[in-house]
This record gives C-alpha cells, sequence and structure tokens, in this order.
C-alpha cells in the first residue's frame, strides 16, 4: 500500500516534487488505465448483481440487507449514495455461505464472460478492504494522499469527480484498491465524516490492536477483513449522528442554551466598571481609557453609562481554539444588567460579582428565557443603512495600525496559552503533552489540517493561525 505521495520528493534525486518531474511524466498513461478500471468496475458490479439475483434471489437479498445491518431505508434504492455503497459491499464482500464471496463465486461460474481484466480488478478488490482514511492533500481533478488511520499509512488514490468536494482532515469509510499501479476507490460510506470523530476511531484501532496479539502491535489487511463488521457498524453509528444530530441547542462550552438575564442594584456606575472591567481587560490588555472611549458620562463628567464583555477563551471539541464573549455587562447609574446563555455561566458570574463587588452589589431578579421563546420575540431588522455604516466603521477601526497590532499581540497569546489547554480532541491532553504520545501526535497533525483548512477561508488575514510556528512550537514536521 505504501507508495510516494505526489507532492513528496522525486526518488530520482532531482529535488523536485514527485508530481513534477517522473509523477508528471506517467500522469497521461496512469489516466488512460484509471478511466479502462472505471469502464470494467461499471461492467463487473452489473454482471455481478444480475447473478446474484438471479442466484440468490428476493430472499438471499433480503438476508443481505438484514447482514449488511443498516436502518437506512435508501439503502433499497440503487440510485441513491447508500444504495450505491451496499450495491458494492453485496458484489465484493457479501458471503451467502458464510465461506466465500459471491464475487468469488461468480468467477467460479462465469470467467468466461467477462476476460481476464474483469477477473483481475475483482481478485484486486477481494485481497483488500475496507478502512477510515483521512484526507491529507487534495489535487482536485485528479486525486488525493489518504491516511490509512488504521495501518497507519498514506497512499495517493486516484479519483476525479470525488476530489471536487474533498478537503484536508475531512475522513473517508472506503475500501482502497491497487491494480496497475494505480489505487482507486472501490465503495465508499456516503457520508464523509468531519475530524472530530478521528478521537473515536484512534480508540477503536487501540481495542483493535489488543485484540490482535501482533508483535509489532500493527493492524494488517487480514485484521481489517476479520473485523469488517466491527468497523460497518461504527461507520452507521457515525452516519446516524451526523444526519441525525441532537437538536439540543448549546453554546460554545458544550452547556444547554438557557438565556437568563440578571438584574443587580449597585453602589455606582464608576464602582462597577473599576470592580468588573477586568473581566474584559484580562483577555484584551485594553487600557481604562480605551474600556472607557464609548462610555456614556454625566454632566459633572462621571460615569453613566458603559457596556463590558467577559471574554475568554475557549477550545471546541476539535481542539481549535476561539476567543468568546462569556458575559455581557451593561452598567447604567445604580443597575447593572448581565446576559448570559446557560445556567453554567449565570452561577460563574454570580461568583464573580461577590468576589469584585460584595456588599456593592445586590442580585435584585433573574429573568429566564429558552431558545423557543426567544425565536418568538420580534426581531428589529438591522436596516441597510445601519449595516453599511457598521461594516464601514468597523473597516476602518481595523485599518488602524494600533487596532492591527493589539490583534495580532492577542492572537499570538490565544494560541500561545493553547498549547497548554486541555483539548477534548486530544482525549484531555494538552497539545505539548499529545505530542509525546505516537496517537497524540496523529491527533494533534488532524487538528492542525482542520485549522490550515479554516485558515483558506477565513478572509481576515489578521485573524489566520500561524500554523507553521504551531509546529515549531509543538516539534512537528514543517
Amino acid at each position: 500500500m505504501n507508495m510516494i505521495g505526489r507532492n513528496d520528493p522525486c526518488p530520482c534525486g532531482s529535488g523536485k516534487k514527485y508530481k513534477n518531474c517522473h509523477g508528471g511524466v506517467a500522469k497521461e498513461p496512469a489516466g488512460d488505465s484509471y478511466d479502462r478500471i472505471r469502464q470494467l468496475d461499471g461492467e463487473i458490479t452489473e454482471k455481478i448483481t444480475t447473478y446474484i439475483a438471479r442466484q440468490y434471489g428476493g430472499e438471499g437479498m433480503q438476508r443481505a440487507l438484514d447482514e449488511y445491518g443498516s436502518d437506512d431505508e435508501a439503502v433499497r434504492d440503487p440510485m441513491t449514495a447508500q444504495g450505491d455503497s451496499f450495491i458494492r459491499w453485496i458484489s465484493l464482500s457479501w458471503r451467502p455461505d458464510g465461506v466465500h464471496t459471491a464475487a468469488e463465486n461468480f468467477i467460479t461460474s462465469r470467467r468466461w464472460t467477462i476476460g481476464d481484466d474483469a477477473v483481475r480488478l475483482i481478485e484486486a478488490t477481494l485481497a483488500s478492504c475496507y478502512s477510515y482514511y483521512q484526507v491529507r492533500s487534495v489535487e482536485p481533478g485528479y486525486g488525493a494522499t489518504m491516511h490509512d488511520i488504521f495501518r497507519k499509512q498514506d497512499v495517493f488514490v486516484r479519483e476525479r469527480s470525488a476530489t471536487s468536494t474533498m478537503r484536508p482532515g475531512l475522513i473517508m469509510y472506503a475500501r482502497i484498491v491497487a491494480m496497475d499501479g494505480l489505487h482507486f476507490f472501490m465503495g465508499t460510506g456516503p457520508c464523509v465524516i468531519t475530524p472530530q470523530y478521528l478521537i473515536r476511531l484512534v480508540t477503536l484501532r487501540s481495542d483493535l490492536e489488543s485484540a490482535a496479539h501482533a508483535a509489532d502491535g500493527a493492524i494488517t489487511t487480514e485484521t481489517l477483513r476479520e473485523n469488517e463488521d466491527q468497523m460497518r457498524e461504527e461507520y452507521f453509528k457515525i452516519e446516524d449522528e451526523l444526519l441525525h444530530p441532537m437538536r439540543t441547542l448549546v453554546n460554545r462550552d458544550n452547556e444547554p442554551y438557557l438565556l437568563h438575564t440578571l438584574t443587580y442594584s449597585v453602589s455606582s456606575a464608576d464602582d462597577a466598571f473599576q470592580a468588573m472591567k477586568g473581566l474584559q481587560q484580562d483577555y484584551t490588555k485594553e487600557s481604562d481609557e480605551e474600556l472607557l472611549n464609548g462610555a456614556v458620562r454625566n454632566e459633572d463628567g462621571t460615569l453613566a453609562e458603559i457596556t463590558l464583555d467577559w471574554i475568554k477563551d475557549a477550545t471546541t471539541v476539535q481542539g481549535v481554539g476561539e476567543n468568546i464573549v462569556t458575559a455581557s455587562i451593561k452598567i447604567n447609574g445604580t443597575v447593572m444588567t448581565i446576559e448570559v446563555n446557560s445556567e453554567a455561566r449565570a452561577k460563574r458570574i454570580q461568583d464573580e460579582v461577590r468576589t469584585r463587588l460584595g456588599g456593592k452589589a445586590t442580585l435584585r431578579n433573574i429573568d429566564i428565557a429558552t431558545d423557543e421563546e426567544l425565536a418568538e420575540r420580534p426581531r428589529s431588522p438591522e436596516s441597510e443603512k445601519d449595516r453599511e455604516a457598521r461594516e464601514e466603521e468597523e473597516r476602518i477601526l481595523r485599518a488602524s495600525p494600533e487596532v492591527q497590532a493589539k490583534i495580532k499581540a492577542m492572537m499570538d497569546e490565544h494560541w500561545k496559552r493553547w498549547l497548554d489547554t486541555s483539548i477534548p480532541a486530544l482525549r484531555g491532553l494538552t497539545p505539548h503533552q499529545a505530542v509525546k504520545d505516537p496517537a497524540g501526535r496523529e491527533l494533534i497533525e488532524s487538528l492542525l489540517l482542520e485549522i490550515e483548512t479554516r485558515n483558506t477561508t477565513q478572509a481576515d488575514p489578521l485573524l489566520r493561525v500561524d500554523v507553521v510556528r504551531l509546529r515549531r512550537e509543538l516539534g512537528l514536521p514543517l
């Protein structure tokens, strides 16, 4: 399965990438072979499925459906992606007698009807197995480098249409077949798996490694064939979770969404500001003067009204760090109103108020509104004029060298802290801890692929993450 990636150095020693050297020379013939193999693929799939229908009838097809294990009714329709995936399985994996595959029985009885090349393709497919592959890099319209998560090796796959939607980090449940110097898909799960499921697949891999009792702990093609039912069952579970996510809304801390509005009486606006300003300043490093720039003052110059945010780091399930507003704090005279979107955050902000203001603040009321109630509240749509004015103000503000320097400093500090932040996608380890373990390094690589992909869709250069710097800090290859 190991082969040279098209972006790897050419083994001839030229110093060029393989795709720009000897890999480029072989590109056109490879295209011819790929087209011929795909044509054979369509021909033999049709012949094998016709053979199965005649040989085993409706009862056999129902038995195959039961063994396949999918509850999705779309599996019964060959025109759907789910149906096509089932056809691939029943044609080249199903063992109607529990020993031989339907494809093997087909070759035994029908070899003379299909030709030697078709037989070779069937036999090459039977020698392969399903696994989980993570996309490493993509050449649209030509192919992709895929990492076999279970056998821990890379392979360049020739593929045209699917490469238009593939991106680094995504995971596919698929069978990759080798023939005539090419690797190509011969059956894929219709649902593309998002990177956060890598930790679950690594756990399954660890279980299979233990069960295999291999001297070097390696999972072989034979191991995967023996555990194909378990691998497919895991795919169906993931597919169901992706297609039917929980409908309960949650915030960035994965807490049930429940808007709380807390109203306090405070001794004065200035006392409240001095006590609560650290919730924003600790993250943004703004001075008092900067925070008070948009404040409203009384005639005597004392503070009348100001809004603050409680800003902190958040690490998503995928492990990509972001800064989030945990609470919005509005101080108006002797009234302080705080909005948070979960019960847990409401408790945390109450602790902060007690610690920072003590007897200078008294909780008067807590109003709780569910997301359903919020959806029913009338909204005041932003006018086109207001939107344009807001966007222009933001554009001018962000063009300021001082603002840009502050944003860059915040980003640098954020990602510096990220290196020592416990991340769910790393099994609770920090990036610095995870790189010390082979499986942890694999999870880190997946996170960095996800961050790099986000960079490509981030229009603001200031918000793009310096992945090279993160790799250097973690001692990973650049």
